[in-house]
């Protein structure tokens, strides 16, 4: 009997290590890698198209995309607005979050255990560069913006917020060398936001670029908590197809004429890329800035950029992270036809996973288009490069499939996806274009995705359009 006993409990013990073990090794591998960068902020921007974007169910699933990639960071891009480049007064426009939606996405992104940054963006509504803002008024555009940073620094101290970034690329209004009295303007503001706010503080300068010099005249650094850059430096631009070496043998000319003597300048001060991407086209490493640049595809050259990046900057003990532009709220953005700067969808978001040390996520866009790829989307009612005015109506079907089985999908820049009605054997939408009147240029990419019944993209299809 008790030897019956003492095998029942062997067996027992036995069983509950193996049990032990099992969970041990599942936890093991369902755990992320280590990050290669894993002290850095490991940190991506997600920009505000309208003012609930932040409390979409697609900008939720993005969130969750980017946590797959290893990323421990969110920065929440939004914007004010004024009138023109000389004029004082901000205010919030269709694109700034309300109080509620922010609160929302913040508390989300803590839910996933995940940082955020909030992050203010100045822009006039003439579609001048933010970095040419020069107000008439200028003691009245401070006391404007302060009122903004003050009460952005109540609402990130009650809700936990990690990091505020003060703004970005304010070039004409931070930079002593454009006005003498920036730098008193901006401590005081600085010191307004440190009575609300206790966090992480930093502001995302200009990196350089002739007379648009900003990081480098910055006299506040030394009241922030690290050196905060938009880093869109120019990369092997003798070269029309750079390797990974090219490029990392550049950024050594930045780091050692620019990046390093500002951080010693200031006693050590860590540094951290606030901004920084590049688009997926052939000449993006030369002017990785430019948002208009014409070029053919080029997705290696994009995930090349990405890995010297990492590959450079992983070691230099100054850098303390990157929040690279963009990804976008949209989790169906990016993909092999798309050129902006996300890398969703593309070679690039598997190099900034194995960095950022992240499990991975399905590049839904490539994977499934290329598993599908006799399903074809044609459009109607619309062609591509046309000149669009009032409303139309536009129908799309897919060949390859019944009506019955697929639904069709439509989004524009990226932005909210909005389902089509089914007519018959077609999807169809009427678009009332006289609304669209948030970009200057007029150019606007209308993309149509193709979901089966269970949510898979199985085609798409992607026409640019020009609204005057």
């Amino acid at each position: 009997m008790k030897t019956a006993i003492r095998k029942g409990l062997i067996i027992a013990i036995i069983t509950a290590l193996i049990t032990v073990l099992s969970f041990s090794q599942s936890l093991i591998i369902s755990t992320p890698a280590e990050a290669s960068v894993s002290n850095w902020q490991k940190g991506a921007t997600m920009v505000s198209s309208y003012s609930q974007d932040f409390d979409s169910e697609n900008f939720k699933q993005s969130v969750r995309n980017l946590r797959a990639t290893g990323a421990d960071y969110v920065t929440l891009v939004f914007e004010y607005h004024q009138a023109t480049e000389k004029s004082a007064y901000i205010y919030a426009g269709s694109n700034t979050p309300t109080d509620e939606t922010l609160i929302s996405a913040i508390d989300y992104i803590h839910s996933l255990g995940m940082k955020v940054m909030l992050k203010p963006h100045v822009e006039n509504d003439s579609g001048i560069w933010r970095g040419l803002i020069n107000p008439t008024d200028r003691s009245t555009w401070f006391a404007s913006y302060g009122s903004i940073l003050n009460r952005l620094a109540i609402l990130a101290e009650t809700h936990d917020v990690e990091s505020l970034c003060l703004g970005a690329e304010l070039v004409h209004m931070t930079s002593p060398v454009r006005n003498p009295h920036n730098t008193a303007q901006w401590i005081t503001l600085i010191d307004e936001v440190r009575l609300r706010y206790t966090g992480f503080i930093t502001y995302s300068a200009n990196w350089g670029g002739g007379s648009f010099t900003e990081a480098e005249e910055i006299k506040f650094w030394d009241h922030l908590d690290a050196i905060g850059i938009s880093g869109y430096f120019p990369l092997a631009t003798d070269k029309a197809n750079p390797t990974v070496e090219d490029i990392v043998t550049s950024w050594n000319v930045h780091y050692t004429t620019m990046v390093k003597p500002l951080s010693d300048a200031h006693n050590g001060m860590k540094i951290l890329f606030t901004e920084g991407g590049y688009r997926n086209i052939t000449g993006a490493h030369v002017t990785p800035w430019d948002w208009e640049k014409k070029g053919e595809l080029n997705d290696e050259l994009q995930a090349n950029l990405y890995e010297a990046l990492f590959k450079f900057w992983g070691p230099k003990q100054e850098f303390i992270g990157l929040h690279f532009w963009h990804w976008s709220t949209n989790p169906y953005a990016g993909g092999h036809m798309d050129t902006d700067y996300t890398p969703q969808n593309k070679k690039a978001q598997d190099v900034i996973t194995k960095w950022y040390g992240g499990a991975g996520v399905l590049n839904t866009l490539t994977d499934v288009t290329q598993k599908n790829s006799k399903y074809e989307t044609s459009i109607e009612g619309i062609r591509d490069g046309e000149v669009v005015l009032g409303n139309k109506t536009v129908t799309a079907f897919t060949k390859g499939i019944e009506s019955t089985k697929y639904d069709m999908f439509w989004h524009v820049d990226g932005g909210v996806i909005s389902k089509m009605n089914s007519i018959e054997k077609k999807k169809e939408v009427t678009i009332d274009f006289r609304k669209w009147t948030w970009k200057l240029s007029g150019k606007y990419t209308i993309t149509f995705l193709a979901k089966d019944m269970k949510g898979r993209t199985i085609s798409e299809k992607s026409v640019i359009v020009y609204v005057h």
